[in-house]
């Protein structure tokens, strides 16, 4: 046991110490000096958690959940909402002034349902119990598969699910997806399994969801998906159904939506409108942003290197009645010129723009870009060279849409 006083937060979410030698604190908060049980050394850091403090930090709560230890997946479920945000500020206005970019950073906004039950997707891990099966999820550090019976940031249509025991032998399945809708409540489940077998097909047909599908995945490591593996749809919908504002999301097993659909909706409502601008869309995904705001736009074009969401893409455009022209195509590839002086908005993975990406951009002349964030850091990078090319920013805001976690996301708007 040691006594320490953290300084920062880590990226990952523990606090950190660099004093007497350094150390990640899970249940950490910095500035406060607290007793660190050492869990494990590693060549340049250890890593310990919280065990306890003889004057707590003033932002810290008991975490609400019994899983919170083991579990590992809502670090800062230990901070109370609004010393969480202050801090996912913090991690954002940090990431900027470490890449020399000086902005102001709004104060975070919250999730409009709240700090719990939020998630409407939750990626479960099958494991053996007694005869059968259980589902759960890997724990912090670690390949061993805790329970999360009754997850309360999962949303309630959802949390049925952590407590399920299935009648299967130990090696047919994987993991179980199950993605709910937030207008309607409905649910898809996926089950993921390294082969098929008479028992799984019985199973799906006792599960609690509006459509059932089957994946097969043999293939070693943690990857819930193997990419070109089939989908095959064993009963009920094959979409879900995803109001947001005025436009009417199909969303399918496998595609990728907010797993957050408030914050998703919250967000996208607060941004730029095209005006009569031509519209371009870069790493659109099914068509969420480019179907919010195309009904303004002159144009509207999105790119997209996933062929199945470019598909569900155009079919959200034909059923909501939005002339959009979507591209399966690397986002690298060239532009059109036809969208120079439009409205560009772009939503990368957490590893930010692809090489090439921003110097497209700028060839473009955009009016105004709109950068949508999940990683700060990587944010940041891009800003340098959109602020180099004589972009201006205009405006930094965070947004809770994972809340109990440290990420954030974040929208930089920029002009000329």
């Amino acid at each position: 046991m040691r006594v320490l006083r953290p300084t920062r937060f880590h990226p990952r979410g523990e606090a950190v110490t660099d004093e007497p030698h350094p150390t990640r604190v899970f249940g950490g908060i910095p500035g406060e000096e607290a007793r660190v049980r050492v869990l494990g050394r590693g060549g340049h850091t250890d890593y310990g958690e919280w065990a306890g403090a003889d004057t707590p930090s003033a932002d810290r709560v008991a975490p609400p959940c019994p899983h919170w230890r083991p579990c590992g997946g809502c670090p800062w479920m230990h901070l109370g909402p609004d010393a969480a945000r202050r801090w996912r500020r913090a991690l954002v206005v940090d990431a900027l002034a470490d890449a020399g970019v000086t902005a102001r950073v709004e104060a975070v906004v919250p999730c409009p349902d709240g700090d719990m039950g939020y998630r409407h997707l939750a990626k479960l891990v099958a494991t053996a119990d007694g005869g059968g099966v259980r589902l759960g999820a890997h724990g912090r550090h670690s390949h061993d598969v805790v329970s999360v019976a009754g997850c309360g940031v999962l949303a309630p249509v959802l949390r049925g699910w952590t407590q399920l025991r299935l009648p299967l032998p130990e090696g047919v399945l994987r993991h179980v997806v199950v993605r709910a809708s937030r207008s309607d409540g409905t649910v898809l489940a996926t089950l993921v399994a390294h082969r098929d077998t008479p028992e799984l097909r019985r199973v799906a047909a006792t599960l609690p969801a509006d459509g059932v599908f089957l994946h097969l995945n043999d293939r070693p490591g943690d990857g819930i998906f193997a990419p070109g593996a089939p989908m095959v749809h064993l009963s009920g919908m094959e979409t879900l159904q995803e109001r947001v504002g005025d436009v009417v999301f199909a969303v399918g097993p496998a595609d990728f939506f907010q797993t957050n659909p408030a914050t998703a909706a919250r967000l996208w409502a607060d941004l730029p409108r095209p005006a009569g601008r031509p519209l371009l869309d870069l790493y659109c995904g099914v068509g969420a942003v480019a179907l919010q705001l195309g009904r303004g736009a002159s144009d509207v074009l999105g790119i997209e290197a996933s062929p199945a969401a470019v598909a569900r893409a155009r079919e959200n455009a034909a059923h909501n009645g939005i002339a959009a022209t979507f591209r399966a195509e690397p986002v690298g590839a060239a532009l059109p010129e036809a969208f120079a002086g439009g409205l560009v908005v772009v939503n990368p993975p957490r590893s930010g723009l692809a090489a090439g990406v921003a110097e497209r951009i700028l060839a473009l002349g955009p009016s105004e870009l709109v950068y949508v964030s999940c990683d700060p850091r990587t944010l940041a990078r891009d800003l340098v060279g959109f602020l180099a090319g004589g972009l201006r920013l205009r405006r930094v805001t965070p947004y809770d849409m994972f809340p109990q976690t440290v990420h954030v996301e974040t929208v930089a708007v920029l002009g000329r």
